[in-house]
């Protein structure tokens, strides 16, 4: 599933979330045409660090905390009680191997890497850590609006059987409009271009 999120200009005195104010607009495309650098004002003690990293697109992917951090590796116990609270929960999923038989691993033995890579991209995965951050927020209207600037791209598994969560920001502009907006919404989070 994708979806799409715009930013739209808000009139005079409109202070709802979603909606920027002209002057900052105004300042950050200034800011932007004159240091080739998006105007990134970030709270004054942030708990978080949202890292966009530009892709070949032009746009930017983005990653919550840990840009470049990989999955643990566990023993099947490790992995059962990490993803699922403890082995007999995993094992009343009744868990089939693509063969069809049930699940008879030795529980010490270090789990497969994609069965763990599964989990780990759905839950705490860099860029699902920021997903979970961005998705519930209220940073603008879906889809397309002739108004509107800037846009943020949440992919929840692009086709079947993926478990991928992502959010990529189209460009500086939308950069600096997220900023701007977590701040306004009170989130302690710092936005930092990698690489800049």
């Amino acid at each position: 599933m994708l979806s799409r999120r715009q930013f739209l200009l808000a009139t005079a005195g409109t202070l709802t979330p979603g909606f920027v104010l002209p002057n900052f607009l105004e300042k950050a495309v200034s800011y932007l045409e004159t240091y080739d650098r998006p105007l990134l004002l970030p709270p004054e003690n942030p708990e978080h660090i949202l890292y966009a990293s530009h892709n070949e697109e032009g746009s930017y992917y983005l990653f919550l905390d840990e840009p470049t951090l990989q999955p643990p590796r566990f023993t099947w116990r490790q992995f059962m009680e990490h993803y699922f609270g403890s082995v007999e929960e995993y094992l009343g999923i009744d868990h089939i191997s693509e063969a069809g038989e049930v699940w008879r691993e030795d529980l010490d033995a270090e789990a497969e890497f994609e069965t763990v890579l599964d989990c780990y991209m759905r839950r705490e995965s860099p860029e699902a850590r920021a997903f979970y951050l961005l998705e519930p927020l209220n940073l603008g209207l879906g889809g397309n609006h002739p108004d509107a600037m800037g846009e943020l791209e949440f992919i929840d598994g692009p086709m079947p059987g993926s478990l991928y969560l992502a959010v990529y920001a189209q460009d500086r502009l939308t950069l600096s409009i997220l900023q701007h907006e977590l701040n306004r919404l009170g989130q302690s989070v710092r936005v930092e271009i990698e690489n800049l």
